[in-house]
């Protein structure tokens, strides 16, 4: 501990020591423009070996051991040694009139050779080490400094630089940079990708293109009276206020890409604008933009926002993204005919109409949203790229009308055919993995395919690329594929993946000893050796054995074989399964109460058990049963589906699988239903059943017994078109065996209205086929209502009346008195004179004043005696029968002359 201790009081006083030497050091090199004196070889003028390679280039001589003389470095203007793996530039010193320098990607960390080269315009030295550019200082007709990608941190622009026109500093570790306002002719200055939170350059008026992307500034006010600038670049820094961009009236190009924004009506006064870049900000809306007319591209992706119809003006957009927003609706594009780009990727976008008129476009990305129509595809027959990946799209056909297309994205849809591929000559690049495509033959002419990723499908068979020789990429992952000879004549494939392969064999029934052939062949179509199986297995080329003591699902076997194909190397990976038809569980058996058909065609195996349960036999095939109406007892629910147990005629047949038939009747069909009904006269030999079919097995007898009884009913079926009815106490009949009139028979009578109120007249019996209301009952109170009909329904007793001359229809027996009845009249013997004072007065045909009647008047018999011979009191009135005439009231008759 003690050492330690002494080793921290020592080590300061090291350090500063150590500091001060290389300070001094640094203070004595003073590195001035020198001339040689004589002539030198170049690997001794310019120590670094790689420098004096270029510089023998430079000098048009032979070898870096001949000699130059300092008239023939000072002819030397310009040297271009990028990339030379350069450590060190001493002896450019020499090099007085040099003007231009390409150093960029070296090693150099030392550039104070070119303090005294002041004929230098042009350095370009990015890529390299490089830490202070203090030695540039003498350096005044310098108008452009490339140093990006170097290690500088804090800069102190030297003030001789008054000529300075462009600089770049990008990607470096600068987090202060002073004196950038003194070189007032800067026109260009790129700063992005350092640690800046400031910057100090409101002096210089007339930059026209600044790029501060990357860096940590919050603020930007230094840049309020930069008028000049025509291009302004902040991506990624900290910005939330904009506002001081509003007089910056020049600015075409303009991005605010990852920042902090959620306000930009600023930007409405920037109507010169052509570009505008606004991704990933916190933006909702965008209506502000409205008024950028010049606009060329915008792009706002990676927002908030849901509406898009302030971009309806910008008629002169020729890119739009808008990706990663809340979008659902894009009508306000449907007149963006400029547009050649258009990206909409990851919105909520279900319909694509409003493309329509955008003929132009030939980049279109709208992935990721929720489309399953594309139909309207076919009005862009432009288009060269498309991009519609994870979507909803299960129709590709309408792709064939694109015949530009070169690249093709559609991952992760619903597609299964991809036929209309074929109509497509100039495809470059198609990626349609995770879809369940099996047949590929549509890529077979399709020989400018480079890369091709069809993952994660259905494919088997690979025939159709055969002929693709310039594929460059190829992804078959996650397929069925089991042979990969097809692809032996691939030769520029330098990226490939055919791994984790599956294919499942048809099910077989299971055996202890189970063989299947191997089905897995290389790339030149040797079979390929399994690697591992799910159980003991014996390989005998080309076959594979399982011994299996006990009942499996299924068994596997692995295999995974290295394949070289052009440049690239991929496993060839997988498995085969060979799945055993097995024995089902049996989750229910229930008795239930329907019937059914054989459905037409069926050649279901009949079974004295559920199929595939223990211990079941075959007893026939359901096709015997063909026409007969088979009644379902039982219903079993097994592992593999339903089956019904049935029987013919009273015998019980078996099990068949529940979709070999088609069910005509079920007892859930029924419903409730009430009325009541007699049997139609004739038809007493038909017969009801316990259930509503005809079966002789459930046969109840004829209908005889029930001949004029009311039946009531209780439910009701209908059984293909024809209904039957349930009667209580009965069984099931069909309902064209039964009808609601028990009669309906001509009837002589007179009757009165007794109860009028709410009681209408019908134009048939109610509920009797064509029945309607025709009059309110209380219209004939008080009349005589003479009866022409009497009708016994299921609903009660109905007369058809006539008032006076007119039949008005039937009405309800119960709603009216009856008076008169022939059965009222009896039998009398005697003989009467009309009085003369009633010798006016009428005589009926029946005992009823009624005028529709009558017969004629009493005066015709004058003081003749007439014979009654019958009699009858109609309403407390006495009324007699004239003998050969009608009837009259007994108060008209006399019985003295």
């Amino acid at each position: 501990m003690k050492r330690n201790s002494s080793l921290k009081k020592v080590l300061p006083v090291l350090l500063i020591t150590i500091i001060a030497m290389c300070m001094n050091t640094n203070l004595e090199i003073k590195v001035q423009a020198a001339s040689i004196s004589n002539p030198m070889p170049i690997n001794q003028i310019f120590p670094d070996t790689n420098l004096a390679e270029v510089m023998k280039w430079s000098l048009r001589k032979n070898s870096v051991t001949d000699v130059v003389s300092q008239q023939e470095l000072d002819q030397v203007e310009s040297i271009n040694a990028m990339r030379k793996n350069i450590k060190s530039i001493q002896g450019l010193q020499h090099l007085s009139n040099l003007q231009t320098i390409y150093l960029s990607d070296n090693q150099i960390q030392d550039i104070s050779y070119l303090t005294n080269l002041n004929k230098l315009e042009e350095i370009y030295l990015s890529g390299n080490q490089i830490k202070d550019i203090g030695h540039l200082a003498n350096l005044n007709k310098l108008e452009k400094i490339f140093l990006q990608g170097n290690q500088l941190t804090d800069i102190n622009l030297p003030a001789g630089l008054s000529n300075l026109k462009t600089l770049v500093l990008s990607n470096n570790q600068i987090k202060d940079i002073c004196n950038l306002e003194k070189s007032k002719k800067l026109e260009n200055v790129y700063l992005q990708g350092n640690q800046l939170t400031d910057i100090s350059i409101a002096g210089l008026s007339n930059l026209n293109i600044l790029d501060l992307s990357n860096n940590q500034i919050k603020g930007i006010n230094q840049l309020a009276n930069l008028n000049k600038l025509n291009e302004l670049y902040l991506e990624g820094n900290q910005l939330t206020d904009i506002s001081v961009l509003a007089g910056l009236s020049n600015l075409k190009t303009l991005d605010l890409n990852n920042n902090r924004i959620k306000d930009i009506r600023t930007l409405s006064t920037l109507v010169n604008l052509e570009n505008l870049l606004m991704n990933n900000n916190q933006l909702i809306n965008i209506n502000h933009l409205s008024s950028l007319l010049k606009l060329k591209l915008l792009s706002f992706n990676g927002n908030r926002v849901t509406d898009i119809s302030s971009v309806a003006k910008l008629t002169n957009l020729t890119e739009l993204d808008c990706s990663e927003n809340q979008v659902d609706n894009i009508n306000s594009l449907a007149k963006l005919t400029n547009l050649t780009g258009l990206t909409l990727e990851g919105n909520k976008v279900k319909d694509l109409s409003p493309l329509a008129q955008l003929t132009n476009l030939t980049g279109l990305n709208f992935r990721q949203n929720q489309i399953n129509d594309i139909s309207i595809l076919e009005k862009l027959p432009n288009l060269d790229s498309l991009a519609f990946d994870k979507n909803k799209v299960s129709d590709v056909s309408i792709l064939a009308k694109l015949p530009k297309l070169t690249y093709l994205i559609f991952n992760d849809n619903q597609v299964t055919n991809i036929d209309s591929l074929a109509k497509l000559p100039h495809l470059v690049g198609v990626d349609f993995s995770g879809n369940k495509v099996s047949n590929i033959k549509a890529l077979t002419n399709l020989t400018k395919l480079r890369f091709l990723n069809a993952n994660g499908n259905c494919i088997q068979d690979i025939q159709a690329l055969r002929g693709l020789t310039q594929l460059e990429e190829l992804k078959l992952a996650r397929n069925r594929i089991m042979d990969i000879s097809p692809l032996i004549w691939l030769n520029n494939i330098d990226e490939l993946d055919l791994s984790n392969q599956a294919f499942i064999n048809r099910p077989i029934d299971f055996q202890v000893n189970v063989t299947i052939p191997n089905i897995v062949k290389d790339i030149t179509g040797t079979l390929i050796a399994p690697n591992s199986s799910s159980d003991k297995v014996t390989y005998n080329p080309p076959n594979l054995t399982w011994n299996l003591p006990t009942y499996k699902k299924e068994v596997c076997y692995t295999f995974n074989q290295s394949v070289m194909l052009g440049q690239a190397t991929s496993q060839f990976s997988g498995q085969v399964i060979q799945p055993f038809n097995k024995l089902d569980v049996v989750k229910s058996n229930k008795a239930i109460t329907a019937y059914g058909r054989v459905k037409p065609g069926k050649t279901s195996t009949v079974w004295t058990q559920p199929c595939r349960t223990k211990d079941t036999k075959q007893v026939g095939m359901v096709s015997a049963y063909t026409g007969k109406n088979l009644r379902i007892l039982r219903e079993a629910q097994t592992t593999s589906g339903i089956y019904y147990q049935f029987s013919v005629g009273g015998k019980t047949i078996g099990w068949v699988e529940a979709q070999a038939l088609g069910i005509f009747y079920q007892s859930s069909m029924e419903k409730k239903a009430t009325g009541a009904r007699y049997t139609v006269r004739g038809k007493e030999g038909q017969h009801f059943y316990k259930l509503p079919v005809i079966d002789a097995a459930i046969d109840g007898g004829t209908l005889a017994k029930w001949k004029g009884k009311r039946l009531i009913i209780q439910r009701e079926v209908t059984i293909g078109k024809e209904k039957w009815l349930l009667l209580q106490g009965v069984g099931w009949v069909k309902a064209t065996n039964l009808t609601t009139v028990l009669y309906n028979k001509p009837m002589t009578g007179y009757a009165k209205v007794k109860l009028a109120k709410g009681k209408v007249v019908w134009s048939n019996p109610y509920n009797i086929t064509g029945y309607k209301v025709v009059a309110s009952l209380s219209r004939y109170t008080g009349k005589n209502l003479r009866i022409l009909r009497e009708a016994q329904t299921s609903n009660g007793l109905y007369y058809q009346v006539r008032v006076g001359k007119k039949t008005i229809g039937w009405v309800e027996a119960k709603n009216v008195a009856v008076f008169y009845k022939p059965i009222m009249e009896k039998k009398y013997k005697g003989t009467r004179f009309v009085k003369v004072r009633k010798k006016n007065q009428a005589y009926y045909s029946m005992p009823v004043a009624d005028a529709a009647i009558s017969r004629g008047k009493l005066q015709k018999f004058g003081r003749k005696r007439v014979t009654i011979d019958r009699k009858a009191t109609i309403q407390g009135q006495q009324w007699y029968r004239i003998k050969g005439a009608g009837w009259t009231k007994a108060v008209n008759l006399s019985t003295r002359r």
